[in-house]
C-alpha cells in the first residue's frame, strides 16, 4: 500500500512537473529573399517604349540592368530621375512610373533582349562605380555583356546568400 501510494504520488508529481514545462516556440525559418521582373509584353518594336514591373518577396535595394541585343549594359534603375531604389516587399512596382519624367525607349537592333533584377537586402554597389557612366539618363556599363555578367556574379558571391536574390525575363526586339 506504502509502496503504491508512493508511485501515485511520483506520477502526479511528474505530471505536475510537465505540465509546467513549456516548449520554447519554433523557430520559423524566414522566407528567402525572392524578386520578379516582368515586361508589360514579349514583343517590341524599335522606338516603342517598355515599362517594366518588379516585386520582392521582402523590403530591398532593387537595381535592373538591361542587355541589348548587341551586347551592351545600360543600369535601368536606379538611375538619374529615380535614384531611390528601395523597395517594399509584396508591392508591386511599375518602372517607369506614370508620373516619372523618363521612358526607356527600346533601340534594337532586332534580337533578343533581356532584363536583369537584383535585389540586395543592404544598400551595395554591385557594380564597380569605375565602370558605369552616370552622364546618360540611364548610366552605361563599360563592360561587355559577359564581363558585366561574371563581375557581377562575383560580387554577389561576396554576399550571403540569403541577403540578395535575383530574375531576369527576355523579350523580343523586332
Amino acid at each position: 500500500m506504502k509502496t503504491s501510494k508512493f508511485i501515485l504520488g511520483m506520477l502526479l508529481l511528474i505530471f505536475f512537473v510537465s505540465s509546467c514545462y513549456t516548449r520554447p516556440p519554433q523557430q520559423i525559418p524566414p522566407e528567402p529573399l525572392m524578386v520578379e521582373v516582368q515586361v508589360d509584353k514579349p514583343i517590341y518594336r524599335i522606338g516603342e517604349f517598355i515599362v517594366l514591373t518588379a516585386r520582392s518577396n521582402q523590403d530591398c535595394y532593387l537595381a535592373l540592368y538591361d542587355i541589348s541585343t548587341v551586347g551592351e549594359v545600360t543600369q535601368i534603375f536606379p538611375n538619374r530621375y529615380a535614384e531611390d531604389n528601395l523597395i517594399r516587399g509584396g508591392q508591386i512596382y511599375r518602372i517607369p512610373t506614370q508620373t516619372d519624367s523618363f521612358d526607356y525607349e527600346v533601340t534594337g537592333p532586332p534580337g533578343i533582349e533581356r532584363v536583369r533584377a537584383v535585389c540586395t537586402q543592404k544598400n551595395v554597389n554591385i557594380v564597380d562605380p569605375a565602370m558605369v557612366s552616370k552622364q546618360e539618363t540611364f548610366p552605361y556599363i563599360q563592360q561587355t555583356a559577359p564581363q558585366f555578367e561574371q563581375s557581377l556574379n562575383q560580387k554577389l558571391g561576396t554576399i550571403p546568400s540569403e541577403q540578395w536574390a535575383e530574375a531576369s525575363i527576355t523579350f523580343q526586339v523586332q
